[in-house]
């Protein structure tokens, strides 16, 4: 990763239909907890509508019960002005990052390292289930994961992407108009104002601010040491089963604020995955919208979306309008991107290039009559020679029957072939090459078909060998049942990858 990231780094679920925990006190840093993604129904929802593949979130999780809690806090050591590249001696040994549930069913990010049997717990979140993608840069130097943390501190975003160093340090949100808290400048004023449409109970916080307050019941609040730098404020409510949000501009005017109403609504966005370009100047991903369909029901829709971390501009990759997206994998070699790309008949293995715009298709897979297939989180080699990628299968035959499989091609091209074949209930996903690209480390979930990995509360991370050997058989590295998103840290001490 160039030093654009540090510079920028130094300067500074999907629907969610449950509720918040507030107190008068403090807050809950989490985000409701969100429903399962059950991204596998994206494709049953598109070839049962014929329009885009949106998913009807499930039977809303009960109301949790309100009370107080104190802000918890995460030490954040200072990001290096500068990216420094591991020391030639004393480096360590291939490391393995990946989300661990906890008994509570927290979920924070644990780098092991493999050759030495050490590991170290780099985040300390309290938000339940929060972790949905776990990444590296490409030169090793940092890990990239999106998550519900502190979300109340983004402008609108119920997920965000963070960074931060293979120790823990320079943990930073780099989405949502993050400004940190303790470095907010001042002066510094009250914010008041009233939220429009409020739900049962609502936060509100602006950029900055030192953490959010509740609403009264007439929807009024007061947000005191709103620094005049602030350039938004937000509202986050909870309205029976569903979410309300909304987020208003703020103006300063006279060395003070002018009360704001924020209006809110059944709708949300947020953050799936990210991926680092290879000079680390741009980051694309997916990003999911949901909001109510007319049917009264909670739907949701994916796009790629390239972010430029300079500037914070983002544009949308070119798509069909009929078509959804999960998973969106920069190439280690090149300005090419590949993604999987799945309309209400076929299913893509997609390439883009470094303006967003299509490249092309690698594979392509056609529904067939009993089964919707979905490709997603494609996962390139560290010599950008191939890839890997998740097949979702959804049986017609048997409703709610899945599973995931991993397949590997050629970048060039070529036939497809299966790495990770799988029967219905087992669920292979989020593949990640190892730093020599001799294994595909990836995700196994077992259960019950029907239910989908997303819900399943039980992780393992296998890895597989990549040979001509047929009979090569899979090989479990952590099998506690509760690890998940594997991702292999890239060779640091290999040689300067040249273009394709």
């Amino acid at each position: 990763m160039s030093r654009r990231l540090s510079s920028r780094l130094g300067a500074g679920c999907l629907a969610i239909t449950t509720c918040l925990c507030l107190s008068c006190g403090g807050y809950q840093s989490g985000t409701p907890t969100p429903t399962p993604d059950y991204p596998v129904l994206e494709t049953e929802v598109a070839a049962k509508l014929s329009a885009r593949q949106t998913a009807k979130a499930p039977t809303a999780t009960p109301a949790a019960t309100i009370a107080p809690v104190t802000p918890p806090h995460t030490a954040t050591p200072e990001a290096t002005a500068t990216i420094l590249p591991t020391a030639a001696t004393g480096e360590p040994g291939a490391l393995l990052a990946y989300a661990r549930l906890g008994d509570d069913q927290t979920a924070n990010v644990i780098v092991r390292d493999l050759d030495h049997g050490t590991e170290m717990v780099l985040t300390h979140f309290t938000e339940p289930l929060n972790m949905s993608d776990v990444a590296w840069s490409w030169d090793g130097q940092w890990l990239v994961f999106v998550s519900t943390h502190d979300y109340i501190h983004s402008r609108n975003n119920e997920r965000n992407v963070f960074v931060m160093r293979p120790d823990g340090t320079g943990l930073r949100m780099v989405t949502g108009e993050y400004m940190d808290p303790d470095s907010a400048p001042a002066p510094y004023a009250v914010l008041r104002g009233t939220v429009l449409n409020a739900g049962e109970s609502c936060l509100v916080c602006a950029q900055g601010a030192p953490g959010p307050v509740r609403t009264r019941e007439d929807g009024s609040f007061e947000l005191p040491g709103v620094s005049l730098a602030a350039r938004w404020a937000r509202a986050v409510c909870q309205g029976g089963d569903l979410v309300l949000q909304g987020d208003v501009d703020l103006a300063p005017e006279d060395e003070s604020w002018v009360p704001v109403e924020i209006p809110v609504a059944a709708e949300g966005q947020g953050w799936r995955q990210a991926s680092l370009s290879r000079d680390g100047r741009f980051m694309a991903g997916t990003f999911y919208r949901w909001s109510l369909g007319e049917d009264g029901g909670v739907h949701y829709a994916y796009e790629g979306l390239l972010y430029d971390l300079e500037t914070e501009q983002t544009r949308a990759v070119e798509m069909a309008e009929d078509t959804s997206l999960l998973g969106l994998a920069w190439s280690p070699v090149s300005d090419r991107l590949a993604g999987g790309l799945s309309d209400d008949s076929h299913t893509w293995l997609a390439l883009w290039d470094a303006e967003g715009k299509n490249a092309g298709f690698l594979a392509e897979f056609s529904h067939p009559a009993s089964e919707v297939l979905s490709v997603a989180y494609p996962a390139w080699s560290p010599d950008g020679e191939a890839i890997a990628f998740e097949l979702r299968h959804w049986s017609w035959e048997e409703e709610g029957q899945y599973r995931i499989e991993i397949m590997a091609i050629p970048a060039s091209g070529g036939k497809p072939r299966t790495l990770v074949p799988t029967e219905w209930g087992f669920d292979a996903s989020h593949p990640s090459w190892s730093a020599e690209g001799s294994e595909v480390l990836y995700q196994l979930s077992v259960g019950e078909p029907g239910l989908d990995h997303q819900s399943k509360t039980n992780g393992y991370i296998w890895a597989i060998a990549i040979g001509d050997d047929p009979d090569v058989k899979p090989q479990p590295l952590i099998e506690d049942a509760r690890s998940y998103l594997p991702a292999a840290r890239p060779c640091v001490s290999c040689s300067e990858r040249s273009d394709n």
